[in-house]
Parts: C-alpha cells; sequence; structure tokens
C-alpha cells in the first residue's frame, strides 16, 4: 500500500509540471482589457484637473513580465509587471530644443478589475536633471 501511495504522490507531481518549469498551480492572470474611471492631475502637487471617464486599455504582450498601457495621459506605454504591482521605469519620453519629458509611475491590479495608477511627468531643462514642472496622475479605473 505504501508503494501505491508512493507511485500515486510521484505521479501528481510530475504531471503538474509544465515543459517552462511552472505547475499548473501556478496562476496566470490576464489583466487585459479597457478600464475606465476618474483621473486626478496635480502639477507641482497642487491640483490641476479631474479627468472623468479616462481610459486606459492594457494589453498582454505574451509575456507574464511585461504589459502595455495604452491611453492618452502619457507618451510611455510599456510597465513591468510583478504579480499584482506594476511599474513605469523612469525615462526620457520627449526630448526638444526646449527640454525633456521624463515619464516614471507605478501601481497595481486589485480584486474586482480595479486598476490603480501613480504616474509621473517630469518636464526638466534641456542636458539637465533639474525638475521645472511635475504633473501626476493618480486615480482607480475598472475593468468594462
Amino acid at each position: 500500500m505504501k508503494l501505491f501511495t508512493y507511485a500515486l504522490a510521484s505521479l501528481l507531481l510530475f504531471s503538474s509540471c509544465k515543459k517552462d518549469g511552472t505547475t499548473q498551480s501556478e496562476k496566470i492572470v490576464d489583466y487585459g482589457g479597457s478600464y475606465k474611471g476618474v483621473v486626478t492631475v496635480t502639477i507641482n502637487g497642487a491640483f490641476y484637473q479631474t479627468i472623468r471617464n479616462s481610459t486606459i486599455v492594457v494589453v498582454n504582450n505574451g509575456n507574464r513580465q511585461q504589459l502595455t498601457l495604452v491611453n492618452n495621459l502619457v507618451y510611455s506605454y510599456a510597465v513591468n509587471l510583478s504579480g499584482t504591482s506594476w511599474t513605469m521605469p523612469k525615462e526620457i519620453a520627449v526630448e526638444t530644443a526646449e527640454g525633456n519629458l521624463v515619464e516614471y509611475g507605478s501601481g497595481t491590479f486589485a480584486d474586482g478589475g480595479i486598476l490603480n495608477i501613480d504616474i509621473t511627468q517630469d518636464e526638466t531643462a534641456p542636458n539637465s536633471t533639474a525638475v521645472r514642472k511635475s504633473k501626476r496622475f493618480t486615480g482607480q479605473l475598472v475593468r468594462q
């Protein structure tokens, strides 16, 4: 009986592994879809405006660690995913003779199809990291 129990346990253990080394119990979450909600905009820490019915489309890139955010708020689209949290690496999104636009941010996916965002756009002088103006977008959007 012990031999049968051992053989059954071994069979279950090995059959739950996929070729890529992950187990079937690891849940691959599909965050792709359209999210709509209210986004608050501040400039240099002071309230600027509320954007109602803002929409962000999340696209899965076929890679469990990256997503694309398609929206009309910022220029940067690629974000890195870790669990339910995402980060937008700090990078120059726009570069002109008058200055640069540096974007970065983070957020989470929560139960109930919620997308939380916190994205910053910093305007800097050319060849400088000194921030002249900082615009921040925060909000909670719901999957449609």
